[in-house]
C-alpha cells in the first residue's frame, strides 16, 4: 500500500492546520516557496514513522517542483524536467496514481491500545451469539458456522447550510485486529505473540454513516435511528423529516442480519450538542464537500461499509 500526498502550505502567513490539509493557501516569493518544501518533507517523515509497523510507504510530490519543472505554468523560467525530483515525475504519470485529493486527518499524539487480550470462546456477549448450523441437502450433509446479531440501522445526513455530507469516524476493533494479524511480521503468530501497543488506533478507524444497532423492542427503526442521529452528530430531526431508502441484508455468509438505509436534510437549528456517542463510544463527526464524497467512492479501496458507498451513490442520483 502506498500513500501519495500532493500538499502546499503557506507557512509564513497561516499557521498550519492539521485538522485540514486540504485547504487552499498560497505561498509568494522563494522563502514561502522553501518552507512549503520544508513542511511537506516534515510531515511525510511524521507519517512514515506512524505508519513504521503497518507496511504503508508514504511518498511526498511537490506542488512547486510540478508547477516549474514539468508545467512552467504563471511565468516560471523552471529548469528541465532532469533537474527535478525524478520520484516526482515518475508519480505524476504513473496511471497506477489516482484519488491524490484524500483528506489526512495528521493526529500530533497518535493513540495506541494498551493490555490488549483476545478471547476465543465468547459465551456471554450482549450483541452476538456464535453457533453452528448441521442440516442435510440432498444427499449431502452440511455445517454452516453463523452469528445471531441485531438488526441495524444507518442514515446519510446532508447539510442544507454547509453543502456538506456528514459521516462518523469510529475505533473498530474488528477492522484493527484483521489489519494487523494480517501483516507480514504477524503472519503465523498466536493472538498473544502480537505486540498490539505498537499499531496505532488509526488502522482500525472507519468511515461510516451514523448508525445504531436494533436493540429497543416496540420502537420502530425510524425512532432508533432518530436518536442515534442525537447521539451521535448532535443533531435533533423530526421523524416525519427522516426518508426510508433501502433494506437490504447484511453479513449474508454469517448472520443474515437486516440493516434499513435512511436519509436525512439537517440544519445548524437543529444542532444540539457535538454529538461524539454514548457510554465507551468516541465518535468524531467527518464532514465532506460532494466532491470530496465522489473522490472517496472512486477509491480502490476504503474503510467503509457497502451500504455507505450504496447511499452515496444514491444521493448522487436522486439528490444532484
Amino acid at each position: 500500500m502506498v500513500c501519495f500526498f500532493c500538499l502546499s502550505f503557506q507557512y509564513l502567513r497561516y499557521s498550519l492546520d492539521w485538522s485540514d490539509l486540504q485547504s487552499l493557501k498560497t505561498y509568494e516569493k522563494y522563502t514561502q516557496y522553501s518552507r512549503t518544501k520544508l513542511m511537506v518533507h516534515l510531515m511525510t517523515f511524521k507519517l512514515a514513522r506512524l505508519f513504521s509497523a503497518s507496511g504503508v510507504t508514504c511518498n511526498v510530490l511537490e506542488p512547486g517542483v510540478i508547477e516549474t519543472k514539468l508545467l512552467r505554468a504563471g511565468g516560471y523560467s523552471g529548469g528541465p524536467v532532469c533537474e527535478g525530483s525524478r520520484a516526482c515525475v515518475f508519480l505524476c504519470t504513473s496511471d497506477s496514481v489516482t484519488n491524490t485529493t484524500e483528506t489526512i486527518r495528521m493526529a500530533e499524539n497518535e493513540e495506541f491500545p494498551a493490555e490488549v487480550e483476545i478471547f476465543e470462546d465468547v459465551r456471554d456477549s450482549q450483541f452476538i451469539r456464535p453457533m453452528r448450523m448441521k442440516f442435510k441437502r440432498g444427499d449431502k450433509l452440511i455445517k454452516w458456522d453463523l452469528i445471531i446479531r441485531h438488526d441495524s440501522v444507518a442514515c446519510l445526513l446532508y447539510h442544507k447550510e454547509k453543502q456538506l455530507l456528514l459521516f462518523v469516524k469510529q475505533f473498530r476493533p474488528a477492522v484493527y485486529v484483521s489489519k494487523v494479524r494480517k501483516l507480514d511480521e504477524n503472519a503465523n503468530k498466536k493472538w498473544s505473540e502480537i505486540n498490539w501497543s505498537k499499531y496505532p488506533i488509526s488502522m482500525g478507524e472507519t468511515i461510516e454513516l451514523c448508525a445504531g444497532i436494533i436493540d429497543k423492542p416496540n420502537v420502530s427503526w425510524k425512532k432508533h435511528i432518530q436518536e442515534e442521529i442525537y447521539e451521535e452528530c448532535g443533531y435533533s430531526v423530526n421523524e416525519t423529516d427522516i426518508q426510508s431508502i433501502k433494506t437490504f441484508v447484511t453479513g449474508v455468509g454469517s448472520s443474515g442480519s437486516r440493516q434499513e438505509l435512511f436519509y436525512a436534510e439537517i440544519d445548524e437549528t437543529m444542532k444540539v450538542s457535538e454529538g461524539g456517542g454514548v457510554d465507551c463510544e468516541k465518535i468524531d463527526k467527518i464532514f465532506m464537500t460532494i466532491p470530496e464524497a465522489q473522490s472517496y467512492c472512486d477509491q480502490k479501496e476504503v474503510a467503509s461499509s457497502p451500504g455507505m458507498l450504496y447511499g452515496l451513490m444514491w444521493f448522487f442520483k436522486n439528490r444532484m
